[in-house]
């Protein structure tokens, strides 16, 4: 009887985990798709000469991620760091691309490139279902820890960021927590 149990509670084990890393890779592939669009960004802003820093456009992104995990059950003061880690790091990617290719305003003109109003929205959107995963990754009991920091690190896989930076997104991710409900 005792070994019918112990093997209950190894697949059940075995069965949250695989779940776990299942639910880690949805989120930490948004999280990636969200920065790969950062070097078309790059591309748009310095075509049109425009500074990668956009304070304005940032209050705007972080008031809607706010509102966004607000409407989807997430604190959304706790968002606010990790949509602010975000935005740092696209900074950090967009500066280190524009460097690392001096000719790239030449190959921009080159090549077919989305505006960067497209652009935006898609990472709005890469935005809305990161939100929406968070809040079911932590609605399901599930949170991160060392082995998921280890999974984000491999699935994020920007060129232009460290894993120091990555580190930032990862930090900021762990603070992130579910809407208390008043009554």
């Amino acid at each position: 009887m005792l070994a019918i149990i112990k093997v209950g509670v190894l697949v059940s084990s075995m069965t949250i985990f695989a779940a776990s890393a299942a639910e880690w890779d949805k989120v930490f592939s948004l999280i990636n798709q969200r920065l790969s669009y950062m070097q078309e960004v790059a591309v748009n802003k310095a075509k049109a000469h425009l500074a990668i820093e956009d304070l304005e456009q940032e209050k705007k992104v972080l008031q809607k991620a706010m509102v966004t995990a607000k409407n989807n059950g997430l604190d959304p003061d706790s968002v606010k760091p990790l949509f602010s880690a975000l935005m740092e790091t696209a900074k950090i990617i967009q500066y280190r691309y524009q460097k690392n290719h001096l000719d790239m305003t030449q190959k921009a003109g080159d090549s077919p490139v989305k505006t960067l109003a497209k652009i935006r929205l898609e990472i709005a959107e890469s935005s809305d279902l990161l939100i929406k995963a968070l809040y079911q990754i932590l609605h399901s009991g599930v949170g991160f820890d060392e082995t998921s920091r280890e999974k984000l690190i491999k699935i994020i896989d920007q060129p232009e960021l460290s894993n120091i930076d990555k580190e930032l997104i990862f930090t900021a991710l762990r603070a992130v927590k579910l809407k208390q409900y008043t009554q």
